[in-house]
């Protein structure tokens, strides 16, 4: 009789229900948050035992992993579920941009001169610096006959840059001609390879033509 009324109220009063929910898909190592919602049905009953299976607070290995819950209610009766989650390896962060390279400087000493005058120029792009390559305007690099021959201020103006003192360093003449280069300020443009990239950097020379004793002077 008694087994009889068992039967009669389990079919009457359904079995616990076993819940939980859980992220479908988690990366390697990422901790996992699980949420009990199991419930039991039957009026006045209430579950006393909750047994896990493959619960994990997190996973270490790819692939699909089923976590299991069973849970039992002061009845005696049972109820099951599982559910599978997917590790996944971490997406790699994206590259890092290369850090930007230190805008150089070009200057000039002395930044006005006159004709014949030597110029010293200072790049500070730092020692890594590579392939720089002075333009100058073409007032700058002229030819000049003299009874002795010609002086070629193209290959005069195109010595070797040096790294001396934190920076590269060259030297220009001014042309000494009788009308070139003209009064006025000449920009001078750097070029040079850092980084990767191609840079530049400016600096303006004045030429100042006031008369004053000065010697013929051969670079």
């Amino acid at each position: 009789m008694v087994a009889a009324l068992t039967l009669a109220l389990a079919l009457w009063y359904p079995a616990p229900v076993a819940s939980f929910s859980a992220p479908s898909v988690v990366r390697l190592g990422q901790p996992i948050s699980y949420v009990d919602e199991s419930f039991d049905p039957a009026p006045g009953h209430h579950i006393v035992l909750q047994i896990w299976s493959g619960r994990a607070g997190a996973l270490y290995q790819t692939g699909y992993h089923t976590v299991s819950l069973a849970v039992e209610d002061d009845r005696g009766m049972w109820g099951a579920t599982s559910r599978s989650i997917l590790v996944v390896r971490p997406v790699p962060p994206p590259p890092q941009p290369p850090p930007p390279v230190p805008v150089a400087t070009l200057t000039a000493s002395p930044t006005t001169a006159f004709r014949g005058d030597r110029v010293t120029l200072s790049l500070t792009a730092g020692q890594s610096a590579q392939a720089i390559d002075l333009t100058l305007p073409a007032a700058f690099r002229p030819q000049v006959a003299l009874a002795s021959g010609v002086i070629d201020y193209a290959a005069i103006n195109s010595a070797p840059w040096v790294f001396q003192g934190g920076a590269w360093r060259t030297s220009i003449w001014i042309p000494w001609t009788q009308s070139d280069p003209a009064d006025g300020s000449y920009t001078l443009i750097a070029n040079y390879r850092q980084g990767g990239q191609s840079l530049s950097a400016r600096t303006v020379v004045t030429v100042d033509g006031t008369d004053r004793l000065v010697l013929w002077r051969v670079p």
